[in-house]
């Protein structure tokens, strides 16, 4: 009987692909799909299906630490959930042996990490928002999936790795509304706020720019730790 192999997940079919871009052992991958519910529905089936290894989560987030940058590498200390009325829960432990040994790995290969708490949203935050939640719960991004997975993978190894790409003073230049569920643009909706707000396109222009500098980020870093225990 063949050993369990490490699962791979992402919320979304680009972040899924630059994880894999670089890999040269094999994994299991899994793409969970944006957001808390389809996260752990996902999640459920996978791990219903077989235990892995352990888990390594990857994607993209947004910064809460006015220091952190685009391209930025952030590794999860600690997850909580932010709840409708913009309250964060109580902060959920992620597991301190993956991160340790991943940040010492991204160390080692020249890859600068921040180990903190993540603050993960039903919806996406405006940079006022980011300013005042980071602000209020000592978080340093925010995703939309992260404690979804982290009770999926109860006592599994479980590393959060994610790279910033809006810092805590942008708004993300696509609306949620026009984001499919894996990730893909719907065009008319986008269109639609073009349309309502044309200043939005100069953020399209700088978010397309950035997209291939933070992707590749996300790619090499996800390549340091396939090999962490």
């Amino acid at each position: 009987m063949s050993a369990p192999l490490p699962l791979l997940v992402a919320a979304t079919s680009r972040e899924l692909a630059a994880g894999i871009s670089r890999l040269r052992t094999p994994v299991a991958s899994a793409l969970l799909g944006i957001g808390r519910e389809r996260a752990a529905r996902r999640m459920r089936e996978v791990l219903a299906a077989g235990r892995p290894s352990r888990i390594l989560e990857i994607g993209l987030a947004g910064g809460l630490a006015q220091d952190l940058r685009p391209g930025d590498v952030v590794v999860g200390e600690w997850v909580a959930e932010l709840g409708a009325d913009g309250r964060a829960g109580p902060r959920l432990p992620l597991h301190p042996t993956a991160a340790s040994r991943g940040l010492a790995a991204l160390e080692r290969a020249g890859i600068t990490a921040r180990l903190g708490g993540i603050v993960e949203s039903s919806r996406q935050l405006p940079g006022v928002e980011k300013r005042e939640i980071g602000r209020a719960t000592g978080a340093i991004a925010v995703d939309m999936e992260t404690a979804a997975i982290r009770r999926a993978a109860e006592g599994l190894p479980h590393l959060s790795l994610r790279v910033i790409f809006d810092p805590v003073d942008e708004d993300l230049a696509v609306p949620f509304e026009a984001v499919g569920p894996t990730g893909s643009v719907r065009w008319g909706a986008l269109f639609l706020r073009l349309v309502r707000s044309p200043g939005t396109l100069r953020a399209l222009v700088r978010d397309g720019l950035r997209s291939r500098r933070v992707f590749g980020a996300l790619a090499r870093a996800t390549s340091v730790l396939e090999f962490v225990p």
